[in-house]
């Protein structure tokens, strides 16, 4: 099957970042999915180990996300009515089913920018969507991201607008957090940072595409709803560069 409507002319490994949990208060857990693309026999081959399989096609696809062995695959490429990507994606493992303690992941990968192809000059805004769960809540997460970028400065800055998503498919906006205590480091292929005032949250991640033009991360914040348990919620962004100036 085809993942990417471009495949690369080479064999790649692509860059991986994101969260796993193991279900109800279990905790976050660092993502091992490796996904390669193999130019001989033109296959994507994945695990989450050091065993991996290919990867196919299973049941129907919707607008936004492939359906495959390994997972939800969100769908690249100009058919996608949410974002078209180019370079980037992400997988949802086990298939959503958000309404059980059963755990799962959410790992965006991506072609990564290479050494010396992030820009030094100008400026730059990237959109994203986010993709996750909630831990032990019985939610999914949804939302926006936007990163605004000072290439010259090696400057970052930006907010995320989140939203929890309940089993009847009602979404739920939450505070906006602004970044804080952001690094990034001029002609640096990787950033991170967390949210103003909000203990135990953070974000990680880095460019893809050949010149920067997209991006993933994860990210996790703190999640304190009335009558509830504290706990957290975790996922990831994937996005485009929508605006630049002098690049």
């Amino acid at each position: 099957m085809a993942i990417f409507a471009t495949p690369p002319t080479a064999s790649i490994t692509y860059a991986s970042v994101g969260y796993g949990h193991n279900g109800n208060q279990n905790p976050v857990v660092d993502s091992n999915l490796t996904i390669t693309y193999d130019a001989a026999s033109n296959t994507y081959l994945a695990g989450f180990g050091p065993s991996l399989s290919r990867v196919d096609k299973v049941g129907a696809d919707s607008s936004r996300f492939l359906s495959t062995t390994i997972g939800a695959i969100y769908r690249p490429g100009p058919d996608n009515p949410e974002l078209k990507l180019t370079y980037t994606s992400l997988v949802a493992t086990p298939l959503p089913d958000p309404w059980s303690y059963a755990g799962g992941s959410f790992v965006a990968f991506g072609r990564p920018t290479p050494v010396g192809a992030v820009p030094i000059t100008g400026t730059a805004t990237y959109n994203g969507v986010a993709y996750g769960q909630s831990l032990s809540t019985l939610y999914n997460v949804g939302g926006t991201v936007r990163l605004n970028f000072d290439f010259a400065a090696g400057a970052l800055s930006g907010y995320f607008d989140p939203l929890l998503i309940d089993q009847g498919g009602g979404a739920v906006s939450l505070a906006r957090q602004t970044f804080a205590d952001t690094l990034f480091v001029r002609g640096g292929q990787t950033f991170s940072g967390t949210f103003a005032g909000l203990s135990g949250s953070s974000f990680n991640g880095q460019f893809t595409g050949p010149a920067a033009e997209e991006f993933m991360a994860r990210f996790r914040q703190p999640l304190n709803l009335p009558g509830a348990a504290p706990r957290h919620i975790v996922g990831v962004w994937v996005g485009n560069r929508v605006a630049v100036s002098c690049l």
